[in-house]
């Protein structure tokens, strides 16, 4: 994946530091926590995705993605892009909506426990940070850290 952003490895937004690409895609929710503490990441909460998403975001139907923040809609500086590469569902372990749909893991769980988590959720339309997954689904890994 071609990095476009200012940084080479991350990306200051929301008083985060985001990883500029991807860790992995279809990892399941357990994993992504065992990664990111070996690492010395995290995962973003529901509600830094929600101050990510309020800074506008532009689909890019050539790269199948969403820019966020900074100059998301021309030059794409100061930009970061998460690729829709869809969920990889715990039923059957098939992947859907690659291409068209983006699925990324939050650290917040439903309040009811459930074994749900939040996830951000987008495609060509619209973003949200509404929607809860069932764990052992596997979507994309985008780790932060706190400036």
């Amino acid at each position: 994946m071609q990095n476009l952003s200012n940084e080479n490895d991350t990306i200051q937004l929301c008083g985060l530091l985001w990883d500029a690409l991807n860790f992995s895609k279809y990892l399941d929710l357990e994993t992504a926590w065992d990664i990111g503490e070996t690492i010395g990441k995290r995962l973003p909460t529901a509600e830094e995705w929600q101050a990510l998403c309020d800074l506008g975001s532009t689909w890019d139907d050539e790269r199948k993605g969403r820019w966020f923040g900074g100059n998301h809609d021309t030059d794409r500086r100061g930009s970061l892009f998460l690729p829709a590469d869809g969920v990889r569902h715990s039923y059957n372990d098939e992947v859907g909506g690659e291409g068209t749909t983006g699925y990324y893991w939050s650290s917040e769980d439903h309040p009811e426990g459930h074994r749900l988590y939040k996830v951000l959720f987008f495609d060509n339309t619209e973003t949200d940070t509404a929607p809860y997954l069932h764990y052992p689904q596997g979507c994309s890994i985008r780790f932060v850290q706190d400036l």
